[in-house]
C-alpha cells in the first residue's frame, strides 16, 4: 500500500511540474499524525500516518489520501476525492473509500477488485463564515445494513461553527446519523459526534507551516469519548 501511494505522489508530482506553466495548477502535498484514529465519532484505530496530496484548477480539486497505522494489525486505507468548491460556500465531491485489512487473504480481495473494499461516497456542503453544513450518502460499494437487512445507504450529516481567534481557531462540531445503519451501530437517528477542535498554524515559511491541533469528543450513543492529538506538515508545492 505504502509503495502504490509513493509511486503515485511521484507521478502526479513530476507531471503537474511540467504542466503548472500552462495551467496554472497547484498542488498541496501534506502529512498529518495521529495518536488516534476517528471518524464521525467512531474510532478505527490507534496511531497512524496520514499522507496526502490535493490537485487544485480554481475550484475544482483531485486529493489523494491514506492512513498508514503505526500497528500492522490495523487497516490501511486509500482514499480518492474528486470535487469541487465554489468561491460563495458551496461545495460537492465524490469519494472512493479503499479499506484493507491485514487478515483478509483472500487474493479477490485486492485493490483492483471494486466490488470489495471499496465504498463510494457523495458530499454536498455549504459554508459561510461562522457555520458549515454537511450531508455525506454512501450510494455504492462496501455499505452497512439497515434493520431490513438491506443496503443503508449510510448517511451522516454535520453541523459546524468555527471560531477564528488570534492565537488559536477552534471548531465545535455536532453531527449524526439520520437512520439506522450497521455502519455506526444504529437503528435509528443517532447523534454520534460531538468535539472540539482546537488548532494553532506554525508557519516556517510562507510556502510551510506546521498545524497542531486537539480534539476533545464523545460519540453520545455508544457513550465512548475520544481524545485526538495531531501534528500535519504542510507545502504548497506550486503556486
Amino acid at each position: 500500500m505504502l509503495k502504490r501511494v509513493t509511486l503515485i505522489v511521484i507521478t502526479l508530482f513530476i507531471l503537474l511540474i511540467n504542466c503548472n506553466a500552462q495551467d496554472k495548477l497547484r498542488i498541496n502535498i501534506g502529512g498529518t499524525f495521529v495518536n488516534n484514529y476517528v471518524v464521525r465519532g467512531v474510532q478505527y484505530g490507534e496511531g497512524s500516518f496520514q499522507p496526502d496530496i490535493t490537485l487544485s484548477y480554481k475550484g475544482a480539486f483531485f486529493n489523494i489520501w491514506s492512513s498508514i497505522p503505526f500497528d500492522n494489525s490495523n487497516f490501511k486505507e486509500f482514499d480518492l476525492t474528486l470535487g469541487y468548491r465554489h468561491s460563495k460556500g458551496f461545495s460537492a465531491m465524490i469519494t472512493d473509500y479503499y479499506i484493507a485489512y491485514p487478515d483478509i487473504k483472500n487474493g479477490d480481495d485486492n485493490y483492483f477488485n471494486l466490488k470489495k473494499g471499496h465504498t463510494y461516497e457523495a458530499q454536498i456542503g455549504y459554508e459561510i463564515k461562522f457555520l458549515a453544513i454537511k450531508w455525506y450518502t454512501a450510494f455504492a460499494g462496501a455499505d452497512g445494513f439497515n434493520t431490513k437487512g438491506k443496503r443503508a445507504f449510510t448517511s451522516f450529516m454535520q453541523l459546524s461553527v468555527p471560531l477564528y481567534m488570534d492565537k488559536f481557531n477552534i471548531i465545535f462540531d455536532i453531527g449524526a446519523t439520520p437512520w439506522a445503519s450497521t455502519s455506526f451501530s444504529t437503528n435509528h437517528f443517532a447523534v454520534t459526534d460531538l468535539n472540539m477542535t482546537v488548532a494553532k498554524d506554525i508557519f516556517i515559511h510562507k510556502y510551510f507551516s506546521i498545524p497542531i491541533f486537539a480534539k476533545v469528543g464523545v460519540n453520545p450513543h455508544l457513550k465512548d469519548p475520544y481524545f485526538v492529538l495531531g501534528l500535519r506538515f504542510s507545502c504548497n508545492a506550486l503556486q
